[in-house]
């Protein structure tokens, strides 16, 4: 979990997003918790792996290939 960025939704932060690593989270059922603050899965916008893309809202993309940096696989 420590290679990934998620970014999710935050109303008040700039656009309305910040991003957390991977590490500073637990996983739970319905949401997960960053310190004692449990954020539903449903506001996660984007998770990326080593800078790639591997969920992003909205989108219908294609599966990255591996090797390839985000911007390329958008």
């Amino acid at each position: 979990m420590d290679r990934c960025e998620i970014d999710i939704l935050h109303r008040g932060a700039a656009d309305d997003m910040i991003t957390i690593r991977g590490g500073e989270i637990s996983l739970g059922r319905s949401f997960f918790t960053l310190g004692e603050t449990m954020i539903p899965y449903h506001r996660i916008l984007r998770i990326r792996y080593d800078g790639v893309t591997v969920f992003k809202r909205g989108s219908l993309q294609t599966p990255p290939v591996p090797g390839r940096r985000d911007e390329d696989n958008i």
